[in-house]
């Protein structure tokens, strides 16, 4: 799950320019980001295990740094 969520955190950080806060906090961006999970993930994958997986990985500096 992490690859995943660490590339399509790239994708959309760089899209939009933008950190895991305001992924997770802007509604339309966090349900760009969780789209693009899902298209990997599939469905059974939760938004708040994606979000909180996203922010453990914050947390621990495992992202990429946003531009």
């Amino acid at each position: 799950m992490n690859p995943v969520i660490i590339d399509a955190y790239s994708q959309i950080s760089r899209k939009h320019h933008c950190g895991a806060d305001r992924i997770v906090i802007n509604p339309q961006i966090r349900n760009e980001f969780l789209a693009a999970c899902h298209r990997s993930l599939g469905e059974t994958a939760t938004e708040e295990k994606i979000l909180g997986r996203l922010l453990s990985l914050r947390k621990n500096s495992k992202l990429p740094t946003s531009s």
